[in-house]
């Protein structure tokens, strides 16, 4: 009976379907105007685009080096989507290239570590929230997006006492 009890164990879906390294879902966005991905970020710092209608995996991104804190696909164009990370950048990837580097990367100061961001209804303006720096500030940084040197607008300070977690 013992050896029956090990076999029927043996063949538990659960233990097969557990993976070696699980890779957890932290965000997701829908392409707009009735595209066909769905980009989704991982906890092993990948960004994953998906058939929204088959959910097969089509194609990948990696370039942040901390866990990412948000991705949006932009409001004007369905090819352009932008991901916000920890490691103190926002990076845009165009989608119709999957597995390539970022068309545009932002970042401002070194110390600054983003915890949210997200773009104008226009897609001309980029808005990003920091964690607190120094146990004493959280700032809120803005690029201009339309230009290719990813130019930094300006920075505000003194508005936040702890992390900006979303930016609208």
């Amino acid at each position: 009976m013992d050896s029956l009890d090990q076999k029927l164990k043996g063949l538990s879906i659960a233990r097969r379907s557990v993976p070696k390294d699980p890779t957890y879902l932290l965000d997701v966005a829908l392409q707009p105007n009735r595209g066909s991905l769905l980009a989704v970020s991982c906890s092993d710092l990948a960004l994953r685009l998906h058939s929204k209608e088959t959910l097969c995996i089509v194609g990948e991104y990696r370039g942040h080096t901390k866990p990412v804190c948000g991705l949006t696909f932009t409001h004007t164009s369905a090819d352009l989507l932008y991901s916000g990370s920890n490691d103190g950048t926002v990076r845009g990837w165009d989608t119709r290239q999957p597995g390539t580097q970022a068309v545009q990367v932002f970042k401002s100061d070194a110390c600054h570590s983003y915890c949210s961001f997200d773009l104008s209804v226009s897609d001309a303006l980029l808005c990003a929230g920091t964690e607190q720096v120094n146990a004493e500030d959280s700032f809120l940084v803005f690029w201009d997006v339309r230009g290719p040197g990813a130019e930094l607008l300006g920075v505000y300070s003194e508005s936040h006492s702890d992390d900006i977690t979303q930016v609208i």
